[in-house]
């Protein structure tokens, strides 16, 4: 049975995620959190601060065998070392992922909570098209779907009442697509609104596979049988279209 469970971000709630594979030596990973990830001497909280690595930056695996995992805050990882910089040392990888950071203005919301729009600029900004879009027509509905590179897919659903985008990515977990749109979030009333409006559902082993932000325009992050992570953004505005 699926277990659901509300977060709220500043409660003390722990949910536990998937844990990753082991990463190949000199894989290039982003740092996610948006404070700046700490690095450390040995791998564990106890270990020496060596340096905080700002956001956005972006560092190299050494070695990510280690067997030391860790909760932080609300994010399940382990601690594997890398490169920044000149120096190496230990890093919790729950911060660490392969996506690339928003940075361009139009990646980021416009005091509105929606995430369509920045993360469809993202989208568009980071693939590329591998093949002309299929259009699809049902009834009032109009379904556009773009294979991209890196196995990324960006299907486009509207309608009068309703706009909707899919993303679905390869080789990330769902957390690292949580975190993303976080980034995406222009405003600190913003970002505190969307991690105190996020349900996350677990599988029957404790992982999340699942999670929904109720916001306005609402948010759903889905682990798929294939592997990827897809990510579902909706506006009931009138008035949109492709």
């Amino acid at each position: 049975m699926k277990k659901i469970a509300m977060f709220l971000f500043f409660s003390s709630m722990i949910i536990s995620i998937a844990k990753g594979t082991n990463i190949e030596e000199g894989t290039l990973l982003n740092v996610s959190a948006e404070s700046g990830l700490k690095m450390r001497s040995t791998p564990g909280l106890d270990g020496k601060l060596l340096q905080v690595i700002p956001f956005g930056e972006t560092v190299k695996v050494i070695n990510s065998s280690s067997e030391v995992d860790e909760q932080i805050e609300w994010v399940a990882g382990k601690w594997i070392e890398v490169e920044y910089d000149g120096l190496s040392g230990y890093v919790f990888d729950g911060f660490l992922n392969r996506l690339a950071t928003p940075t361009y203005d139009y990646e980021h919301t416009v005091d509105d909570m929606d995430l369509i729009y920045p993360l469809m600029a993202w989208t568009e900004n980071h693939y590329s098209d591998i093949s002309a879009p299929d259009t699809i027509f049902e009834g009032t509905v109009t379904k556009l779907i773009q294979a991209m590179t890196e196995g990324t897919v960006l299907k486009k659903y509207d309608d009068p009442y309703l706009f909707k985008i899919e993303v679905e990515l390869e080789n990330i977990r769902v957390m690292d697509a949580y975190q993303l749109l976080h980034s995406m979030l222009s405003e600190k009333y913003e970002k505190i609104s969307y991690k105190n409006n996020s349900v996350f559902i677990n599988d029957n082993v404790g992982q999340v596979e699942r999670i929904k932000v109720g916001i306005d325009n609402p948010v759903e992050i889905k682990k798929l049988k294939n592997g990827k992570v897809r990510i579902t953004v909706k506006s009931y505005n009138e008035g949109c279209s492709l």
